[in-house]
C-alpha cells in the first residue's frame, strides 16, 4: 500500500478534490451522452452487436455519431466492433483521437493493444497492456485518495468501502509483478 502514497498529497485541496472524483467517475463509465446520441442509440447498437449483426451496429452508431468529443462510450463501442470485422486500423485511427486527449485510460489502452495484435504487431499489443497494468497503482492511489476526504467529511463507511477498492487494486497489481 505504501508504494502508491508517495504519489498523494497529505491533504487534497477542494480543486483537486473535484477532479479526482469527476476522474474517479469517468474512469468507472458513468458518463453521459451528449447530442444526438441517446441511451437507446446506444442501447441498440449493443443489441445488434451481440447479436453479431456487426455491420448493421456499426451503420447504426456511425449515422447517430455527430463527431462530438462527448460520443465516447458511442466511439467505445464502434472500436469493438471495428475490430470484429477485421478492421483494426480504422479502430485504431478513432482510439488515437481519444489518446490524445487521455493517453492513460486502460480500456482505452486494451482496446488499442487488440487493434495492434490483429495488425500483426504482438510486441506493441504486449507494451501497450504492460503499460496498462500499471495503471492499477494509480486507481488504487484515487481510492486512498477518496478515503482520506471521505473520512475528512465524516464517512467512515464509505471510507472503508474505498480502502478495500484499493487493496484489491494493490492485490491485483502485485499478483501481476509489478512490484
Amino acid at each position: 500500500m505504501t508504494k502508491c502514497m508517495f504519489l498523494m498529497p497529505k491533504k487534497l485541496k477542494l480543486p483537486g478534490a473535484v477532479f479526482l472524483v469527476l476522474l474517479l467517475l469517468h474512469s468507472c463509465g458513468q458518463q453521459e451522452l451528449s447530442g444526438g446520441a441517446t441511451e437507446d442509440v446506444l442501447e441498440r447498437g449493443k443489441e445488434l452487436f451481440f447479436s453479431e449483426e456487426y455491420r448493421r451496429a456499426l451503420d447504426h452508431w456511425e449515422r447517430h455519431h455527430d463527431d462530438d468529443e462527448k460520443n465516447f462510450l458511442i466511439d467505445k463501442w464502434r472500436v469493438r466492433t471495428l475490430l470484429m470485422l477485421d478492421r483494426p486500423e480504422e479502430a485504431q485511427q478513432v482510439l488515437e483521437t481519444y489518446r490524445a486527449i487521455v493517453p492513460e485510460h486502460p480500456e482505452l489502452t486494451m482496446l488499442l493493444a487488440q487493434s495492434r495484435a490483429q495488425q500483426g504487431r504482438p510486441r506493441e499489443a504486449i507494451a501497450l497492456l504492460d503499460e496498462a497494468s500499471l495503471y492499477l497503482l494509480t486507481y488504487a492511489g484515487i481510492y486512498l485518495t477518496r478515503a482520506d476526504l471521505l473520512l475528512e467529511y465524516g464517512l467512515p463507511e464509505q471510507a472503508d468501502e474505498a480502502k478495500r477498492n484499493a487493496q484489491i487494486l494493490l492485490d491485483m497489481s502485485q499478483s501481476s509483478g509489478e512490484y
